[in-house]
């Protein structure tokens, strides 16, 4: 005959079992861990556990009543007392004392400075406990953090962070621990009083009225299906009810209903209730284990299908940088097979937006994640926002679900479209270059939010130059600035990034004459699919429209011609990527104020022109593909009137826009805005 058992914690696959020590007087536990492989179940060697001393849950009794809280580590909970009687202390000599096992390190515990009380519930660091004496009160703690709400005894329960309550007829109350909010209230059908007892688990609420009727609350569907109460516990779509008259563990289906007979040889107590000594459930893997008549240990699967995984906490980092990495962990509901984190960029690179999905192998309770920033490649994401989207498939189920979602801001990347610098960088938003009377060019710096708002000005131009916002052409990841002067040289000036162009800023003489000839410069971005950004021209005598390709040595190779006669169009416009398909369009209004699309094709080319607007823009002497100004991952148009007001027309992101929205007046000044 083997040890006397006397208490068993099942969680996330970690079984921890308390037996009689005959040479002690505390009590020894083991911890396995158990697994599903081909159909079976399988469980690693014993390791010991601490010895413990609890109270049992049970008058009469002699059990170590336990609760699993697996979460990082077995860290199982049970209620124990102690000697308060020094000073300072509450005089007693019994108090109450919750300990969550550290087996061979030091113990998490909660004090309440309360007695005779006992543990309502246990979930991932979370506790409910009851106090005892003339003036009983519900005490809600965390380990590690200690009490976080003190209130009146009623029903409760925990599912990780969500406290369950009932304190009214026929109603139920959910509050997030994490967030101190109350997260709903719900009419649950066929609860007709006040709950004395409610356990949760998943999408699942096991609700008990001291009349005897019991159900299960569906939180997802908001049903209620009635089952059999007493000494049952709730797993994750199910219920596992002790029959001790017949010696049986008897599962129901909480969505079907359908009951049938686990085992029929639990040991027995002489107890009305024994849960969490003779037997006990896995509310998130779905097993269930008990002990025999001959102090054997037994686990079975149950097979019912269990919630969709979701996470009871998730922390991430919010800025990401050089030096300073995306860091992300998630505690989930319960075991997962495989993961993934998948993060990609809001705004777009040289060949539009990234993406990186970094993938994990199964874990019980808690997933980590770090990211550098880069593509699966070791390129650079784009500065700017993103978003990552955590996905995991549970245990016995074989499709992935979308666990957590977020978003971050990314600096020091990679180069985005039409983006110098900002307050601390580049910060992924477009910015608008200006020339005024005076020789000053200015950076006008997007604000996320439709405007410009800070400036950085370089000072001793021309005012007869010619400047083209370009991208990175000279490989530093910021983007550069082509400028025609008078003579007809073209240089490519390299500032760095957030810092104002001058003339005496480090260039590259890309040709010393013969740029006068052309009326149109503008760059759309990647027009060859190269990763590289290209300059459109057009000459001015014939209409003739060239390609100028961006190379691998930061210069532009020799033209290639597109089409033979544009003097049609009256603005060509670089506008970068407005389909969303990573590769630089243009767009181009003809003379009766039509605006059209050409997309680019990746090869250096561009389909055949799109209608975008009719009757639009007959005002304006300025109309510029300024990148995205709105945080919204679309290319954005800016225009000025001959009145100098300025206006926005948001790109939907499908190649056309909104309605033109006024965002600056008195802009009459500029010489040139590109």
């Amino acid at each position: 005959m083997e040890n006397a058992k006397t208490g068993l914690a099942l969680s996330r696959g970690s079984l921890r079992v308390a037996e009689d020590d005959p040479d002690g007087t505390m009590d020894t536990t083991t911890v396995r861990t158990l697994a599903a492989a081909d159909g079976r179940l399988t469980a690693s060697e014993p390791k010991t556990g601490d010895k413990i001393d609890p109270v049992c849950a049970y008058a009469g009794a002699d059990c170590s009543t336990l609760w699993g809280n697996l979460g990082t580590g077995p860290r199982d909970v049970f209620l124990t007392t102690f000697y308060d009687g020094d000073e300072g202390g509450t005089g007693s000599a019994r108090a109450d004392r919750l300990v969550a096992m550290n087996d061979g390190s030091s113990d998490s515990t909660l004090e309440f400075r309360t007695e005779g009380g006992t543990i309502v519930d246990v979930s991932d660091g979370y506790a409910v406990y009851n106090s005892g004496g003339s003036a009983p009160a519900q005490y809600v703690g965390e380990f590690g953090r200690g009490q976080k709400l003190k209130r009146s005894v009623r029903a409760a329960a925990l599912n990780g962070s969500t406290l369950w309550s009932a304190s009214t007829t026929g109603k139920l109350t959910s509050y997030s621990l994490a967030e101190n909010r109350t997260l709903a209230t719900v009419t649950v059908p066929g609860l007709g009083c006040v709950p004395s007892e409610l356990q949760a688990a998943g999408r699942w609420v096991y609700w008990a009225c001291g009349d005897g009727s019991a159900g299960v609350y569906d939180t997802v569907a908001a049903t209620s299906r009635a089952v059999t109460g007493g000494d049952v516990l709730l797993g994750d779509g199910f219920t596992v009810r002790h029959d001790h008259g017949a010696g049986t563990l008897e599962l129901t289906d909480a969505k079907t209903g359908t009951t049938r007979v686990l085992t029929t040889d639990v040991a027995g107590s002489g107890l009305a209730v024994d849960r969490r000594f003779k037997w006990t459930v896995d509310e998130y893997s779905g097993m269930v284990a008990w002990t025999d008549r001959y102090e054997r240990i037994h686990v079975a699967r149950t097979g019912v299908t269990p919630s969709p995984v979701t996470a009871f906490a998730s922390e991430a980092t919010g800025s990401v940088s050089t030096g300073m990495p995306f860091q992300g962990s998630w505690l989930l509901s319960r075991p997962v097979t495989s993961w993934s984190v998948t993060f990609t960029s809001v705004q777009s690179g040289a060949t539009g937006k990234a993406t990186r999905t970094i993938t994990g192998a199964g874990a019980s309770a808690r997933v980590t994640a770090d990211w550098s920033g880069t593509t699966a490649a070791g390129g650079h994401f784009p500065n700017g926002h993103f978003t990552w989207t955590l996905k995991a498939t549970g245990t016995d189920t074989a499709t992935a679900v979308t666990v957590a979602t977020g978003k971050g801001f990314l600096t020091r990347g990679a180069a985005v479209r039409h983006d110098f610098g900002g307050p601390d960088g580049p910060d992924g938003r477009g910015d608008l270059l200006t020339l005024n009377s005076s020789g000053g060019l200015t950076y006008q710096f997007g604000t996320g939010t439709g405007k410009f708002g800070d400036k950085a000005t370089g000072t001793g131009w021309a005012t007869s130059i010619k400047a083209v916002p370009f991208g990175d052409l000279s490989g530093d990841r910021c983007n550069d600035v082509l400028v025609r002067l008078s003579s007809g040289a073209l240089r490519l000036y390299k500032p760095g990034c957030g810092k104002a162009v001058t003339p005496k800023t480090s260039y590259t003489t890309l040709a010393s004459s013969g740029w006068t000839s052309s009326d149109v410069l503008t760059s759309p971005g990647d027009v060859s699919g190269d990763g590289r950004p290209d300059l459109i021209t057009r000459t001015t005598s014939t209409g003739a429209v060239y390609l100028h390709k961006g190379t691998s040595t930061g210069k532009l190779s020799s033209r290639v011609k597109l089409y033979a006669d544009w003097r049609g169009y009256k603005k060509v416009i670089g506008a970068g990527d407005l389909n969303g398909d990573g590769i630089g369009d243009l767009l181009a209004q003809d003379k009766a104020n039509t605006l059209y699309r050409y997309n680019g094709k990746g090869d250096g080319t561009f389909a055949a022109r799109v209608k975008v607007f009719g009757d639009w823009g007959g005002s304006y002497n300025v109309v510029v593909g300024v990148g995205d100004i709105t945080d919204d991952g679309r290319a954005d148009l800016v225009s000025r009137d001959t009145s100098g007001n300025v206006y926005r027309n948001s790109g939907d992101g499908k190649g056309s826009f909104g309605g033109r929205v006024k965002i600056a007046t008195g802009w009459s000044g500029y010489k040139s805005l590109s």
